[in-house]
C-alpha cells in the first residue's frame, strides 16, 4: 500500500519498529566483533595503563547506566549515539565493521564510515522525534524503510558469506514488553530464551489482576505472515498483544507464559513453532 494512504500512527509504529530492530542488529554486531578481539569487558579495555580503547565520556556513561542493573550486557546500556561512535570510528570501521556493509556501501567507495555516520545520525534524529511523540513525514518514513532494508540485507549477506546465516528463515521475536514495564530485548537468537520474573515481588500477581504482554517480531522477516501464541493464556492468532485476567487456576509459584511465533508456511523450525521466549511469573492466592 502506498505510504500516503497509511494513517500517521501506523507510519510512526512501522518506523519505530524498524529503527528498534536496527538497534538490535547493531548491538549484536558491535558486541560480537569487539568481544572477539578485546574480551567481554571491551568497554574498559586498556592497551596499556590509562590508554583506553573507548574514550572516557562514552565509557563512563555506559558504565554508569550498566551499573543500575537494568541491562544484561554493557552494549545494551549504550545509547544510539554511542552505537554510532563504535561503528563509525575510523579504525573500528575499517578493522571490524566495514565487512558487514559491503552491499550497503561498496568497499571501493571511500569514506564509508562518514557515509554510515550521516545515515545513522539521520535515523537517530527520526528516532528521537518518534520517542517524543512527534509526527513523521512520508519522506522520513520512506528513508527509514529503504535504509533499514538495505542495512538488513547487507548484514544478512555478510552472515551468509561467513556461513553464519540462519539455516531456517523464520520469524523471530526481538522484543517483549509487559504491563509491569519490563522490556526484554532478545540477546541470543540461536536458542529459546527464558526470563524469570517470578523471583521479584514487584511482579507478583493475584487472581483478578490483568497481565498484558506484547511481542515484537523482527520486521526484516518478510517471507510470510505469522501468528503469535501465548502458551498458558491464548492460542495462536495474528494479534501480537495478550491482555489476560489472572484466575484462581493460574495460582502457581511459577506461572509459565510461552511467547511463540510461527509462520503461515507448511513447515516450522521446531515442531509446531518457529521461535519461542518464555516468561515466568509468580501468582499468589487471592487475598482472603
Amino acid at each position: 500500500m502506498p505510504l500516503h494512504k497509511i494513517n500517521i500512527e501506523t507510519l510512526r509504529e512501522k518506523s519505530r519498529s524498524r529503527i528498534e530492530s536496527l538497534e538490535i542488529w547493531l548491538r549484536r554486531i558491535i558486541n560480537e566483533e569487539l568481544t572477539t578481539v578485546f574480551g567481554a569487558d571491551y568497554i574498559n579495555f586498556q592497551h596499556s595503563v590509562d590508554d583506553y580503547l573507548i574514550k572516557k565520556d562514552i565509557r563512563e556513561n555506559i558504565n554508569n547506566r550498566f551499573s543500575t542493573g537494568e541491562f544484561p550486557r554493557n552494549i545494551d546500556a549504550a545509547l544510539f549515539e554511542h552505537l554510532i561512535y563504535f561503528l563509525c570510528k575510523a579504525d573500528f570501521f575499517d578493522n571490524y565493521f566495514k565487512k558487514y556493509l559491503i552491499e550497503f556501501h561498496p568497499e571501493t567507495m571511500p569514506n564509508g564510515n562518514i557515509h554510515l555516520k550521516f545515515v545513522l545520525e539521520k535515523l537517530k534524529n527520526i528516532r528521537n522525534n518518534l520517542s517524543h511523540a512527534n509526527s513523521i513525514s512520508i519522506r522520513e518514513t520512506e528513508f527509514v524503510m529503504s535504509t533499514t532494508t538495505e542495512l538488513f540485507e547487507s548484514f544478512k549477506a555478510f552472515y551468509s558469506m561467513e556461513g553464519k546465516q540462519q539455516e531456517y528463515n523464520v520469524p523471530q521475536i526481538i522484543k517483549i514488553t509487559d504491563s509491569f514495564g519490563n522490556v526484554i530485548i532478545r540477546k541470543d537468537f540461536n536458542k529459546f530464551e527464558h526470563y524469570f520474573l517470578d523471583d521479584n515481588p514487584k511482579y507478583y500477581l493475584r487472581p483478578g489482576d490483568i497481565l498484558s504482554i506484547e511481542v515484537e517480531v523482527d520486521p526484516s522477516y518478510t517471507e510470510a505472515k505469522y501468528q503469535i501464541r501465548f502458551g498458558g493464556a491464548r492460542d495462536y492468532s495474528y494479534d501480537n498483544k495478550l491482555v489476560y485476567e489472572i484466575t484462581n487456576n493460574d495460582v502457581s509459584a511459577r506461572k509459565t507464559i510461552h511467547c511463540q511465533v510461527k509462520s503461515d508456511k507448511p513447515w516450522h523450525k521446531t515442531f509446531n513453532r518457529d521461535d519461542q521466549v518464555t516468561l515466568f511469573y509468580k501468582v499468589l492466592p487471592p487475598l482472603e
